[in-house]
């Protein structure tokens, strides 16, 4: 009788420990780097921060002011009683279309030159102009209406530039964690510490300013990590 031949197979190979180790390491890495990137975006402490840190910059980084229509029975060379509280540094004239108008203030009335009867006060309390070199010798006294104000809000861009010492900006606004705020219209101005790359959480918000005496918006972003 022939002997069949036995076939040869191949041995299947088991799973190494050195496998089982390396795996389990990959998979720690992995669960470690989701923990890292995404859990604390879920951290209330979070959202708490970044409520304190716009809570705070709308108290100490805003002018509070009163929009005023005002309406004169006369163009020209003018002169009329100013606003209560107005001075020449705290106050800004507009026309209609929002473009400053030249105005100085002589024994608490305002003198101008201008060719429209309606204008806009803006009245802060803080400076916001400049004391102007215009001067008219004989301006003609006129009647003025001044309606009800209308309140308004602006950031104080020339104090948030001249808050570059962090650690003492973080006492004052009470943070605990490491923050940034941005404003970006036309420049870019920011305070605090470099963004990090990772673990930060962010909000934005428009607000208003007064820059060259005109009324802008800008984006205020806030970061906190």
């Amino acid at each position: 009788m022939k002997k069949g031949k036995r076939k040869k197979g191949k041995r299947k190979r088991g799973i190494t420990h050195v496998e089982i180790i390396f795996a389990f390491a990959i998979f720690i890495l992995g669960i470690s780097t989701i923990l890292y990137f995404f859990i604390p975006f879920f951290r209330p402490t979070y959202y708490a921060s970044l409520d304190t840190l716009e809570k705070k910059f709308e108290k100490d980084f805003f002018i509070e002011a009163e929009l005023i229509r005002l309406v004169v029975n006369q163009t020209g060379e003018i002169k009329f009683k100013a606003y209560n509280g107005m001075t020449e540094t705290n106050s800004i004239i507009f026309n209609k279309n929002f473009i400053p108008v030249d105005f100085y203030i002589n024994d608490n009335y305002i003198v101008m030159n201008t060719d429209e009867k309606e204008l806009f006060v803006l009245k802060a309390n803080a400076e916001i102009n400049s004391k102007s070199n215009l001067y008219i010798d004989n301006p003609t006294e006129v009647n003025v209406y001044y309606s009800f104000p209308i309140n308004e809000i602006f950031v104080n861009l020339s104090k948030f530039q001249e808050a570059y010492d962090y650690e003492s900006l973080k006492r004052n606004l009470g943070m605990v964690s490491d923050f940034n705020i941005t404003l970006a219209n036309d420049v870019v101005y920011t305070i605090g510490k470099p963004i990090p790359r990772v673990n930060v959480f962010a909000r934005e918000k428009v607000y208003k300013i007064i820059e060259d005496k005109k009324i802008k918006y800008v984006t205020a972003r806030f970061y906190v990590w």
